[in-house]
């Protein structure tokens, strides 16, 4: 990643914004160059910085999938199935910087959507559908 991007191996954090450099790239998928702290990428009303010391995702308006917003939510990382709230299975994933998007059909023929991070090699989504 070093020399892929241009960070500072002696550095936890290369443009200071309060991010890992491998946080950076591996989940916000952002340059770790480039100062992101103040941004909201889920549009929940937490930004980023505050996602990353709550350990909640930046990309999910609710991290935990129980119909509250990361917001008004006091557990973002616990499903509160008592919150008679609809819980969301259809979440959309944003594309990142590094990120590569696959539809195909696997062997029993469901359509299914891979994204995997060309940067680090690693699989950031995977959905299989229906036929």
């Amino acid at each position: 990643m070093v020399w892929t991007v241009g960070t500072n191996p002696l550095v936890y954090d290369t443009d200071n914004d309060g991010f890992p450099d491998g946080y950076e790239v591996n989940v916000l998928n952002t340059n770790p160059l480039e100062y992101t702290k103040d941004s909201d990428f889920d549009n929940d009303g937490v930004s980023n910085l505050e996602e990353f010391i709550r350990g909640s995702h930046p990309y999910l308006y609710d991290s935990d999938f129980d119909g509250i917003s990361d917001i008004n939510d006091t557990k973002p990382l616990l499903t509160d199935l008592d919150a008679n709230t609809k819980i969301d299975y259809d979440v959309k994933v944003p594309l990142g910087t590094y990120d590569k998007k696959y539809n195909f059909k696997n062997a029993d023929g469901e359509k299914c959507t891979m994204i995997f991070n060309t940067l680090n090699k690693n699989m950031k989504y995977i959905n299989i559908g229906k036929k």
